[in-house]
């Protein structure tokens, strides 16, 4: 009896397992098993619960290779690995009345990514494109393709009404940045893109209302030049990437219709290159619109220490594109896409708050801003946490087409998108009316003013004329000297009636000073005529200003030289002349070096550069001319060796003549040059080139500037001159008589 019990306890210790292992694969086979019937909806999915999965595979497997792989429980699974292929499989069977036609989506950011079916021993296969599959379809004319040579945009297969087939599905993942959901999309074809027509109309409402305001929004920038428009424009290019580079329901457009989703990702080797550019497309969006934000309420001037946190906003924004996208970190979701979620949800908040501190300043336009950026603020947030599964707005809406179509995460934002890019257009159009608003008035008020201020002149003319009159013989001789005698360095002297206008000449010891600009010629070549005078005027200004400043004698200028003495009408000694036309010519080089800086910043690849020749020596100066004209200048040999000196000088080089380095020996360093022989000088010119001050402040010489008439004085001068003028007509006109 004690055997048979023995017996009977080792028959059930070998049966029992095989008992429970039969059990365990039945009920995995039943949990593997998706049934399609009449309660099953157009679109779908099928829970990772009735899938088996297998463990990491080679990328090589394939159909043929299938069977050798063990699969199990989504349960029995282990955590997935970056960058690593598997395969899932599911049984679906089809116990409706009629037959169908399937469609199946690839999984969300897979980098690479094939089905594969068994139907009645028939094997049949579908590489799908990275990231999003594109629509061979549409660039086919209907008219002349054969039905047989088409082929859908998702793997689609038909199910037989009672029929089982096996699905495959292998996959590889993406960084753990993208580690959203491993679910596939099933719909039933037919019914679903007549569906997705709706859809479609939307979002080409969408996308052409956006690119129609871009269009606008340029042409205004082309006639305003307003940085805050232009950086609207920029915000509304990133904003039709986002609408169309974007998941929606069933793909993203921009490669579906646009461009082909390329096989290897030239920027990213962590997931497929349309996830890279929905990734570009929605964080340039997120960044330019702060940008434009800050500029219209003029955030960096009222607001720094936000602009401030804004800059760093912006970092970290793209410091957060490039880190999840190069790396792969092996934490949980929530400590990638929180962090940005709330930092945009911060500024955003920020910045409506200045918006708001900005309209309780006395800024109107910052009232409409703050309406305008509402619907943003709104829709970006729960467009973001629509990435994290959150449930989206229009969720609450009525159950239909429209509900559907809105109640998805990347159609949430464009929305967003759509009615801020509308609300901010006419947000921009009214700030573009009220500056030319103000810009009206303040140009009544210029009117205004200048009116008042033409019957203030007329009044004060009349009140002059008698004194006028009483004036007449003095100022009829003094236009005749100004009519003769042009070069304004001697103006003091003449209407003080220290100076004639005799032709008369002296021999005067003088030190005179020439520059040129180097190479000119072919400088003014390589120039538009506009730019070459814009800038030989300023080249001009700015050293007779100084020239001015040191007490110089303007002698003339001729095509691009410069000819300026010391030593006459006036002069403080020969000694000192030649020391402060020395102090003027460095100043000259040091104003130069300044303006050479600038020029290149403004596009002037080739600034100009001077040579400097200076000499001391007796001219002959005084008026040279006629009794119709007159010209206050200089001749003599000595002047040539000057004009030499300048003419052999180095680019921005300084020569000066050793009669001019005598007196200023004690506050330059020099190089000696070679001597040079001229042709009517009978002494050979020793040449020596400035290099640098001395730097002893004993030895600065202190300019001191001439006296100059005062505006009021010049402007009494002017007066005079033009009813001298009138006087003189009059008289004329009584002589006649």
């Amino acid at each position: 009896m004690s055997n048979i019990i023995l017996i009977t306890l080792q028959i059930l210790v070998l049966i029992l397992p095989s008992c429970l292992k039969a059990q365990v694969v039945s009920d995995t086979a039943e949990n593997n098993l998706f049934t399609i019937n009449e309660q099953t909806k157009i679109s779908f999915s099928i829970p990772n619960e009735n899938f088996l999965f297998s463990n990491i595979i080679s990328d090589s497997i394939d159909i043929d290779q299938l069977e050798e792989i063990y699969f199990k429980p989504f349960s029995n699974s282990s955590k997935f690995e970056a960058y690593k292929f598997y395969i899932k499989k599911i049984k679906i069977k089809n116990q409706s009345a009629v037959n169908k036609t399937i469609s199946v989506m690839p999984g969300l950011n897979h980098i690479k990514s094939t089905f594969y079916m068994l139907s009645n021993g028939n094997f049949k296969s579908y590489t799908n494109d990275p990231g999003f599959n594109s629509n061979e379809l549409s660039s086919f004319n209907l008219k002349t393709t054969n039905v047989g040579k088409t082929m859908l945009r998702n793997f689609t297969f038909k199910i037989k009404s009672g029929e089982v087939v096996e699905l495959f599905y292998k996959f590889q993942m993406p960084n753990k940045t993208h580690f959203y959901d491993n679910n596939l999309n099933f719909y039933e074809t037919d019914l679903y893109l007549e569906n997705r027509r709706f859809g479609l109309w939307l979002e080409g409402i969408i996308f052409g209302s956006i690119l129609g305001l871009l269009v606008f929004t340029l042409y205004s920038y082309s006639q305003i030049r307003d940085r805050t428009t232009l950086y609207f424009g920029l915000w509304l290019i990133t904003a039709i990437g986002a609408v169309i580079g974007q998941n929606a329901h069933d793909g993203a457009r921009f490669f579906e219709f646009i461009i082909y989703p390329l096989q290897e990702n030239p920027l990213f080797s962590t997931h497929s290159f349309p996830t890279t550019v929905a990734g570009i497309t929605g964080y340039s969006q997120a960044m330019m619109f702060v940008v434009f934000a800050r500029n219209f309420i003029d955030l960096e001037k009222h607001h720094l220490i936000a602009y401030r946190l804004t800059n760093i906003y912006l970092v970290w924004y793209a410091l957060h594109f490039f880190l999840f996208r190069l790396f792969n970190f092996e934490i949980d979701l929530r400590f990638i896409w929180y962090p940005l979620i709330i930092s945009t949800f911060l500024v955003l908040v920020l910045i409506y708050y200045c918006a708001f501190q900005r309209y309780r300043s006395g800024m109107q336009l910052a009232r409409l801003f703050i309406i305008g950026m509402l619907p943003y603020l709104i829709f970006r947030i729960f467009g973001l946490l629509g990435i994290l599964g959150f449930q989206q707005p229009f969720a609450y809406l009525p159950d239909s087409g429209l509900e559907y179509f809105l109640n998805h995460p990347g159609v949430t934002q464009s929305v967003g998108l759509f009615l801020e890019a509308i609300i901010m257009s006419l947000v921009l159009a009214k700030r573009t009316k009220f500056l030319q608003d103000e810009l009206n008035e303040n140009i009544k008020k210029q009117v205004d003013e200048a009116e008042k201020q033409q019957l203030i002149l007329e009044e004060t003319v009349q009140d002059r004329t008698s004194e006028l009159q009483e004036k007449s013989k003095t100022l009829e001789v003094v236009s005749n000297k100004l009519a003769k005698y042009i070069p304004p360095q001697i103006h003091e002297a003449l209407f003080s009636g220290k100076y004639d206008t005799d032709i008369t000449t002296k021999r005067r010891k003088l030190t005179v000073f020439f520059s040129d600009i180097k190479n000119f010629t072919s400088t003014a070549e390589n120039l538009q005529p506009e730019d070459l005078t814009k800038y030989l005027n300023e080249y001009f200004s700015e050293m007779t200003k100084i020239a001015l400043d040191h007490g110089a004698t303007i002698d003339k200028y001729i095509g691009d030289s410069m000819m300026v003495f010391f030593g006459d009408p006036e002069t403080k000694g020969e000694r000192e002349d030649a020391r402060i036309c020395v102090e003027m010519a460095i100043k000259m080089q040091e104003r130069m070096s300044e303006l050479r800086k600038k020029w290149l910043h403004e596009g002037f690849s080739e600034p100009f550069e001077i040579r400097i020749g200076i000499n001391t020596g007796y001219c002959n100066v005084g008026n040279f001319g006629s009794d119709q004209r007159l010209t206050y200048t200089i001749i003599g040999g000595e002047v040539n060796v000057a004009s030499r000196l300048e003419s052999v000088a180095d680019a921005n080089g300084l020569f000066l003549s050793y009669e001019t380095y005598v007196h200023v020996q004690d506050m330059v360093i020099v190089e000696q040059k070679e001597a040079i022989k001229m042709k009517g000088i009978n002494r050979e010119i020793k040449i020596y080139s400035v290099k640098n001050r001395i730097k002893d402040d004993k030895n600065l010489i202190k300019v001191t500037k001439t006296k100059k008439p005062t505006k009021k004085e010049l402007s009494e001068i002017e007066k005079l001159r033009i009813e001298l003028e009138f006087i003189k007509t009059e008289l004329k006109k009584i002589s006649h008589q």
